[in-house]
């Protein structure tokens, strides 16, 4: 699939509002309210809408291998440095350090639970897709694991997160096999989705999808579908007239995994930092640019493949292959 810019400029949005976040916290105003309710049910829909169907449909293999070295290797690392962590930043036994921080539930860096949950969705998705021949069905199920993510078990590997999540990566498949997007796509329906999100959040109550509180669930669901469309249609709209911002934004979302993966170190380096020399005015706003500046040193390493090679080293080229 050729990368389409508008896409990115979306992943640009969603990991900088995830940044921003993080950094002022969930109960910051009714914007923060409004990008909580859609970002990361956002990147879902966008991965359903990537999805390359011919390449992967008849082949599981080549899908798994796929998904395990851009998803699993990643939360593997960096659940790695999270368990180091947590040996010297928590109160609790060591076995609960083990439990509570290990691959299967990430607690201290919240972010990287996006990479377990993706690759549980995708597999069910990949599924659903190949062996379910009714769309109707498949939105059937959908909803039915929905109904079973609220079931209050432990959620090891963020399984409830994936269960939910699933309906929004079958929605951006579907945007993309019924070009249902270039039909909508015009400044009045943009305005009128996310208009229509906008409302129902205002309605709902906070949403933070890593914690799993998800409000009033159907207005939580109604309200990340219509606003993920009208983000979409809008991203489209822009990407007619490429400005500095969108360029910038664009070329941030094509970095967007390794931006949400390390942010959260960098967060609390700077706010710690700040802190220590007493620095409390504009203290966001200094811990965001100086967050984002730390990332290009860091984005240059991962796009020259410096993290595959230190994976070839420890898994071995078998384990890459």
């Amino acid at each position: 699939m050729k990368r389409e810019a508008w896409i990115d400029f979306l992943k640009g949005v969603g990991i900088l509002s995830v940044v921003v976040l993080h950094i002022i916290g969930a109960e910051s105003g009714i914007i923060i309210k409004y990008f909580l309710s859609f970002h990361m049910f956002m990147f879902f829909s966008l991965s359903g809408y990537c999805m390359n169907e011919e390449k992967y449909v008849n082949n599981y293999k080549l899908f798994i291998r796929s998904r395990i070295k851009t998803l699993i290797y990643p939360y593997i690392f960096f659940s790695c440095i999270n368990f180091i962590y947590s040996l010297f930043h928590s109160n609790d036994d060591f076995i609960h350090k083990i439990i509570n921080n290990s691959f299967f539930q990430t607690t201290a860096w919240p972010a990287i639970w996006f990479l377990a949950a993706l690759f549980i969705v995708e597999n069910i998705a990949f599924f659903l897709i190949k062996f379910v021949k009714s769309d109707i069905v498949k939105i059937f199920i959908c909803f039915a694991l929905i109904a079973f993510s609220l079931i209050k078990w432990d959620n090891y590997f963020y399984y409830r997160q994936a269960m939910l999540c699933t309906l929004f990566w079958i929605m951006g498949y579907f945007l993309r096999k019924y070009l249902l997007l270039p039909k909508l796509k015009s400044l009045l329906y943009c305005v009128i989705t996310m208009g229509i999100g906008f409302i129902l959040c205002v309605i709902n109550k906070t949403v933070l999808v890593g914690a799993f509180k998800l409000g009033i669930v159907p207005l939580t669901i109604l309200s990340a579908c219509f606003s993920t469309v009208g983000w979409c249609i809008l991203a489209m709209l822009l990407d007619k007239r490429k400005t500095y911002v969108y360029s910038i934004i664009e070329k941030t979302g094509r970095n967007s995994l390794v931006i949400l993966c390390t942010h959260m170190y960098f967060i609390t380096l700077w706010r710690t930092v700040l802190e220590y020399f007493k620095i409390s005015s504009m203290c966001d706003f200094f811990v965001l640019i100086l967050t984002l500046l730390c990332e290009i040193p860091i984005i240059y390493i991962y796009r020259k493949k410096y993290f595959t090679h230190l994976f070839t080293k420890i898994l071995g080229k078998k384990g890459m292959a």
